[in-house]
């Protein structure tokens, strides 16, 4: 049986058809199928709406450094630190510079500059631009006499994410009507809201959901992207919860008029271990109940905070253990690379390896005590 797009209607084949990711791949999505849109609608979805979202979750998509068919994770940029300095995040959690740095001072005829470079090649171009000046400069030498330092930051950076809004929300749908689709829905049930999916501004079909009581059972150290679709013949709803990060929660109404199949699905997907796992849901919705959710209150926060927070605590443990785990390697390798004259392991590497062990792990535990007050 041919398929066609849910969007413009015409016929998928071999020339349009695209594949699309039920969830953002670009938030770790996996759930995909050739089956949806055509690459043209596709592609213009992907430019509008889904790259809105994506840029929305892209913090929480380095931190807990999701799979991406694209390949890695985009920089976070603009953390503040307590110190005025601005950061990007790289990989989730290692902080580089915005910007190198670079002071001048001037005594008598003396001048002293002081550089910092995120690397060899912004070095030795800053180096140059001081040789423009001093034709005397030798950038070698000082090539050769720069301290390359790596280190732990002993101060928070603060970066600001806002998810949802009526620039993202056509996204949330869209993945609500690809699950629906997906699994065997009729593009009659959902035809209404195709314009939605078009430009025309969502009002009351998608809203922020996040009960005081989770609709799910959260097991420890799990990150869940959720979608649970409910499809009741007797009330006449058609609805969708989607979850991502186990945080940022959505109900979505496909239809208040429902006359297809009843039916329940739920799709839930593991970030950190990524694999699909099964989760059953506890959530009845009709159209009356739907109608009195409103936007964003005040008591929502408290729900919202607590979820975010249990994310963060999760993945900052996951970066906490992985940077353990390099530490002790880094040590390793650095007593290696010192005694390699040696055929085997004395004791004087091994002596070596504990106190250089030991101190590298009280500088982290410090750096992280002293994080987490």
């Amino acid at each position: 049986m041919s398929k066609n797009c849910y969007i413009c209607e015409d016929p998928l084949d071999d020339s349009n058809k695209s594949k699309e990711h039920v969830l953002l791949n670009a938030i770790g999505g996996r759930l995909k199928s050739t089956d949806l849109l055509c690459s043209k609608c596709n592609n213009e979805q992907g430019s509008d709406a889904d790259k809105h979202l994506a840029e929305q979750l892209a913090f929480w998509s380095s931190f807990f450094n999701v799979k991406r068919d694209s390949g890695k994770n985009a920089l976070i940029k603009g953390g503040k630190g307590k110190s005025g300095k601005t950061y990007h995040l790289k990989d989730g959690t290692k902080p580089i510079l915005a910007n190198p740095e670079f002071n001048k001072e001037v005594n008598g005829n003396e001048v002293t500059y002081s550089l910092t470079a995120r690397d060899d090649k912004e070095m030795k171009s800053m180096l140059e631009g001081i040789k423009k000046k001093h034709a005397d400069f030798d950038v070698e030498k000082a090539m050769d006499n720069a301290q390359y330092i790596e280190e732990y930051l002993n101060e928070p950076i603060k970066f600001q994410t806002v998810v949802g809004g009526e620039k993202s929300f056509p996204s949330i749908l869209k993945t609500a009507i690809n699950f629906f689709i997906l699994n065997g829905g009729r593009r009659k049930d959902i035809e209404d809201l195709i314009p939605y999916l078009n430009g025309k501004t969502l009002t009351t079909q998608v809203k922020h959901f996040h009960p005081k009581k989770s609709v799910y059972k959260k097991d420890a150290n799990e990150i869940i992207h959720m979608i649970h679709m409910v499809g009741s013949k007797g009330k006449k709803v058609l609805y969708c919860f989607v979850e991502l990060f186990s945080s940022f929660s959505f109900l979505v109404m496909l239809s208040d008029n429902y006359e297809g199949s009843s039916l329940s699905k739920t799709y839930a997907y593991d970030v950190l271990n990524r694999k699909e796992v099964t989760k059953m849901v506890d959530l009845k919705m009709d159209k009356k109940k739907f109608s009195t959710i409103s936007v964003i209150e005040k008591s929502d926060f408290e729900s919202i905070n607590k979820k975010i927070l249990r994310a963060f605590k999760i993945g900052d443990k996951k970066h906490r253990d992985a940077e353990v785990s390099n530490l002790v390697h880094r040590v390793v390798e650095r007593i290696f690379t010192r005694y390699s004259h040696e055929k085997y392991f004395t004791e004087e590497m091994l002596n070596a390896l504990s106190r250089e062990l030991a101190l590298e792990y009280v500088k982290f535990t410090f750096r992280n005590h002293d994080k987490h007050q």
